[in-house]
């Protein structure tokens, strides 16, 4: 598990901006709706609004900060043994 997500959350931003392709997989806990964004929208959405570009950063730089803070603790853990 790399992250947990509360309602409102959203995922798939880095894949959008990096063009890369998403490699995510998710599963609901409890009962859960979906909302794709096409990727033309989701762009059109951040040159048009600054404070959804803003959480948009905002999440995905605390998002790589956990991923890298998980590497570190299993390359740590791999040193030990």
């Amino acid at each position: 598990v790399i992250d947990r997500l509360g309602p409102g959350a959203y995922l798939g931003e880095i894949s959008l901006l990096t063009g890369s392709a998403a490699e995510h997989r998710a599963r609901a806990r409890t009962p859960a709706r979906l909302a794709r964004i096409p990727e033309d929208a989701f762009h059109a959405v951040l040159r048009s609004c600054a404070s959804v570009s803003e959480t948009v950063l905002r999440t995905m730089a605390e998002r790589v900060r956990r991923i890298e803070h998980l590497l570190q603790q299993r390359e740590r853990m791999a040193g030990l043994g």
